[in-house]
Order: structure tokens, then C-alpha cells, then sequence
């Protein structure tokens, strides 16, 4: 124990060793004083705050009460960081918030050299002489214990241009001026004293792709982060996306679109945002439509013209997602960018979806029958109490929704093949002991459905009450200009009148290729459904009794009243590709 405290206290003592010099420069800015071959940089202009945020946010106290971090506080590990903190604060004379404060309450900021291949922290700091206090300090308890192992030699004091400072193996850090700076390299910790004294001609904050970069950012985030991927690319350390194939259809699908751009775009950006309601996530390339290859215009369509659909919103949605994707067009260019082993295995999947789909071919006509905009919806259901038809694990309903092209033509295809689904669905479920689906057509709101349900308890020769088919009644559905495969009938209808409601209403233009929301409430609400498997599951696998099963359950269901959503979106506006992630908090009631 006194072994790792006292090398905490060493490494505590060496992040803060300083030298002084006189405020020559104070008004430069991090950028201004880094060299021009910083490839990657960081910045959290105002930590302070983003520290009070945390500290001060009241889903703290709820955290602290679990009994995950009641464990972790017992443990051994965790008593001696308390020591720890405690000897230090008592040698510097105030407590470990203020003294972060203080050493970073002007910014903190980070740079990556690729020429040095090294390092750079910079805080600045508006109490400078506070700051050497506290470097005095923890200098002599880092001396003093080095000294007692015989590792003085560890720990070298180092003048430049009257700038002192210490070095511990090739880490070297100094106080100048305001600005407090450790480095991985002594040579490019030295230009930054060179910059601070005389300015320079060439810095990062005259390279053009970190002032474009600087100029297409706007408002104040906690934290803004760029690379320079021209330099990267160059030097190595990017890899080389140019003309590159996936091996995974699913991650083709998910960011192929993107890899074009980013072996050609100069840089990246990324922000982040913490508030106490929200915690966002947002990174930008600049784009141009003609890098991306032909073989991937199904991503961003052509022209990068192409646009998610306004997302139909059933009732209860927990989760949906819209998106501009060209299957068929995908299919069609699989050897072109899927790697060669990921395009056979597609190929080999063809002939057996072909047989599922009646024989006919998968890209030229299943494929082809839809649009590139496509959602995917999930929404909770609601049981009627004592219905023998109620399952006693209650799924969500969900929904693929596709344009459909020709649909004269391909309503009367894909009701044959949803009839032949069903006929293997059957099959497969009379093998289960499972009743067979009873199809009927239907029409509704001017919609048209094929329904397969299950016939009512009293009428099935099966007996299956309680069971989790009961969660289902597949249904196609045809109207306006989409096709609606869904899970329930009831889901159904309720996609028919809204599909019907969008057809009337004029689409609004957007750059928004893909959309994913969450409605954290409606999930709840889903589990809640769902309390008494949930305690059964966790008697089982922990051990509790039901007291301390429910009682855990409802501990898990009352922090999740805290998840208000989330969102994912990528916008594409033919100059740049933005992807931004978002969580939403909200306090109970």
C-alpha cells in the first residue's frame, strides 16, 4: 500500500513541475503557440464547468447509491486513492477540485507532433503563482521519495531561455507564463517556449485546413477536437481507404458510403457537448459528391442527392430508423466493394434466398422492387388483461416500411411471397407445437393487407396459452407508394393511415441520409410490461429470492426513468458529412 501511494504521489508531483517566466505572451492562444506539424489537436476551453457540471449533476447521488459503486468504494484499491488524495490535498492546502480548477481554469489542450512523433498538454492558468506553489510542493514530496529508493537521477531539473522545468524519463514540463506544459519530446516542448517568447511565423493556427476547420465551427462546445487527415494519410498513421472494400456486408452497409470520403477529405472535427440534460456527440468531414465511387452511389444516391425518409411515427414508437439506402444497386456492385471472401458468401446466400423467395432473383427483382428509402419502426404493444391470447413475455411489434417501385406489378408479387413465407412459417411451426397461421386478405383506410394470424384459444386444436407467438400476426400492407412488412396487424393499420397521411403532404427537402431516435419512456414502459419475467429471470440467474429480485428489478426501473432518448443522425449537404449522436436525461417526476 504505502509502495502505491507514494508512486502516485510521484506521478501527482511530476504533472505539476514548473518553471516561471514572465507573461510576455499571455494573450496567445494553444494554436498560436503549437508548431504547424500538430496533426491531431484537443481543446476543453472551459474544464470548470464541465467539472461542476459532473459533480453538481443530480444523477450523481442516484449513481453513489447503487449498490455497484457501494461495492467499488469497499475496495481496497479505491481506500487507498482516498488516502492518497487526502495527503496531497493537505500538502498543497486545499482540496483536489480547487486545485484542478486553478491549474486549468483558462483551458486545457492537446497536440499530437507527427514530425516529432510526441505529445503535447497545455493548461493555462489565470493564477500563476498558486500554480508554483503547488509545484514546490509536490516537487519536494516527489524528491524526497525518490530519493529514499535511490532514484534521484529519475528526476532532473532543466532550464531553458530562463524557463525552468523538470524532466522524468522523456517527459519534460514547464511554467510559462500562464500556459503549464508537458511534453514527450524536449525539442518541441522548447519551440512552444520559442513561441511563447517570440511569436512565430508558421504555427498551428496558420495551417488552411486547421483555419477552415476553425471557421465552420460555431458556438461554444465542452470539447472540439481536429485531425489533419492529408498529414495523417501521408505519414502513415491513417489508413489508406482509397478504392477500399469491406468485408462485411452489414458494415458496407453502415458506413461504405463514408470510407470514400474519408480517403480523400483533408480533415475531421469532432465536438462534444455535456449539459445536464444532454450529453452530444458530433463529427463533420468536409465532402465532395464526385469521391465517392459509382459502385457506392446507393449510399448517398446520386449526386449525394439522397435522402432518408420522413419517418412514419405509429403510436408508442420506441424505436425508429429512416435511412437512404439502394439495396438493389448494392447487390448489384457487391464484387465492387465487398472484399472477395464477404462477396461469396453473399453469392452463396442468393440461391438459397431464392428458393425462399420463390426462385426468383434476389437483386434484380425482390431488391429491385423497393426504393433506396427505408425505415425500420418498433413499437410496444398493448395486451388486453385475462385475454387468453396475452403472452406472458410481451415483445414489441415491429415494422420494415419500403417505397415500392411498379406497384401494380410488385403488390401482386409480394403478396404470393408473403403467402409462401407464411406457408414456411407454418411448417416450422408445427414442428414447435405451435398452431398454424390463418391468412385473409383485408383492407383498411383505403389500404389493402394480407393478415396471418392465429385463430382464437377456444378455436386452436393447440393449446398454447401464455405463449410468445401470441406477440405476433405477420401482415403485409400495401398503401400510397410504400410496401409494410410488420409484425402485428394492428401495427399495420396504424402504418396504413399514416403512410396515407405523408402521401397528402408535399416531402420537405433535407440532407438527412440516415435517422435513428429512441424513445426511452416507451421502453420503460415496455419492461414494466414485462416486471414479472424480469424478477423470475433474476431469482434464477442471481440466486435472490423474489423480495430481493423484485426489489432489484424495481431499482434497474426506477434509474431508467433518467433515459429520456437518444438520436443518431448523419446529414449529407454535398459539402460536408455530419454524424451527430445524442442522450437525452430527464429527472423523474
Amino acid at each position: 500500500m504505502k509502495t502505491r501511494f507514494a508512486s502516485s504521489v510521484v506521478v501527482l508531483a511530476l504533472a505539476l513541475l514548473a518553471g516561471g517566466a514572465r507573461a510576455l505572451g499571455a494573450d496567445k492562444t494553444a494554436a498560436e503557440l503549437l508548431p504547424p506539424s500538430i496533426v491531431a489537436y484537443v481543446e476543453l476551453p472551459q474544464p470548470k464547468a464541465l467539472l461542476q457540471t459532473i459533480l453538481s449533476h443530480p444523477l450523481r447521488p442516484v449513481l453513489e447509491a447503487r449498490p455497484e459503486y457501494q461495492q467499488a468504494k469497499a475496495a481496497p484499491g479505491y481506500q487507498q486513492l482516498l488516502v492518497g488524495i487526502a495527503f496531497v490535498e493537505a500538502q498543497l492546502g486545499r482540496n483536489w477540485q480547487s486545485a484542478v480548477e486553478t491549474i486549468c481554469d483558462g483551458g486545457i489542450y492537446f497536440g499530437v507532433d507527427a514530425q516529432r512523433q510526441a505529445a503535447v498538454w497545455l493548461a493555462k492558468t489565470n493564477d500563476p503563482p498558486a500554480v508554483e506553489k503547488m509545484r514546490d510542493a509536490l516537487y519536494n514530496i516527489a524528491a524526497v521519495h525518490l530519493a529514499t529508493q535511490g532514484r534521484t537521477a529519475e528526476l532532473q531539473s532543466l532550464e531553458y531561455r530562463g524557463v525552468r522545468g523538470h524532466r522524468a524519463g522523456p517527459v519534460v514540463t514547464g511554467l510559462v507564463g500562464p500556459w503549464f506544459v508537458v511534453s514527450t519530446n524536449e525539442q518541441l516542448g522548447q519551440q512552444i517556449v520559442d513561441n511563447y517568447l517570440d511569436g512565430a511565423a508558421a504555427t498551428l493556427a496558420g495551417v488552411s485546413e486547421f483555419q477552415s476547420a476553425r471557421s465552420a465551427h460555431s458556438g461554444s462546445t465542452t470539447a472540439w477536437a481536429w485531425a489533419n487527415l492529408t498529414a495523417l494519410r501521408s505519414a502513415g498513421i491513417a489508413p489508406n481507404l482509397e478504392n477500399k472494400k469491406t468485408d462485411n456486408p452489414v458494415a458496407e452497409l453502415l458506413a461504405g458510403g463514408v470510407l470514400d470520403t474519408l480517403a480523400k477529405t483533408p480533415y475531421i472535427t469532432a465536438s462534444l457537448d455535456v449539459a445536464r440534460d444532454v450529453l452530444r456527440l458530433a463529427a463533420a468531414v468536409p465532402h465532395d459528391p464526385a469521391w465517392t465511387m459509382s459502385a457506392r452511389q446507393y449510399y448517398f444516391g446520386p449526386g449525394s442527392a439522397g435522402a432518408a425518409p420522413t419517418p412514419l411515427a405509429p403510436k408508442q414508437t420506441m424505436l425508429s430508423l429512416v435511412t437512404y439506402r439502394d439495396f438493389a444497386l448494392m447487390w448489384k456492385e457487391m464484387t465492387n466493394v465487398l472484399q472477395e471472401q464477404a462477396a461469396a458468401q453473399l453469392a452463396a446466400a442468393d440461391s438459397g434466398l431464392s428458393t425462399l423467395f420463390s426462385g426468383r432473383d434476389i437483386g434484380r427483382e425482390v431488391l429491385a422492387s423497393f426504393g433506396p428509402q427505408f425505415q425500420f419502426v418498433l413499437a410496444r404493444q398493448d395486451f388486453v388483461e385475462g385475454d387468453p391470447q396475452t403472452p406472458a413475455i410481451k415483445l414489441p411489434a415491429g415494422a420494415l416500411v419500403f417505397q415500392l417501385q411498379n406497384s401494380a406489378k410488385n403488390e401482386r408479387m409480394w403478396r404470393m411471397m408473403f403467402q409462401s413465407l407464411v406457408g414456411f412459417a407454418n411448417i416450422a411451426g408445427s414442428q414447435n407445437g405451435l398452431p398454424q397461421l390463418e391468412m385473409e386478405t383485408r383492407g383498411h383506410g383505403g389500404g389493402r393487407m394480407v393478415v396471418a394470424s392465429y385463430p382464437p384459444e377456444s378455436e386452436s386444436p393447440v393449446s398454447t396459452p401464455g405463449k410468445v407467438n401470441y406477440n405476433f400476426s405477420p401482415t403485409v400492407a400495401f398503401a400510397a407508394d410504400r410496401v409494410m412488412f410488420c409484425s402485428t396487424v394492428k401495427l399495420a393499420e396504424e402504418l396504413i393511415d399514416l403512410a396515407n397521411a405523408h402521401a397528402s403532404q408535399p416531402a420537405a427537402p433535407s440532407s438527412t441520409n440516415t435517422n435513428l431516435s429512441i424513445d426511452g419512456a416507451v421502453i420503460r414502459a415496455s419492461l414494466l410490461d414485462n416486471r414479472a419475467h424480469l424478477v423470475a429471470q433474476n431469482a434464477l440467474q442471481k440466486g435472490h429470492s423474489q423480495e430481493a429480485a423484485g426489489k432489484e428489478v424495481d431499482e434497474n426501473l426506477e434509474l431508467a426513468r433518467w433515459f429520456k432518448g437518444a438520436s443518431l443522425q448523419m446529414d449529407n449537404d454535398k459539402k460536408q458529412i455530419k454524424l451527430e449522436w445524442a442522450v437525452q436525461l430527464s429527472p423523474p417526476n
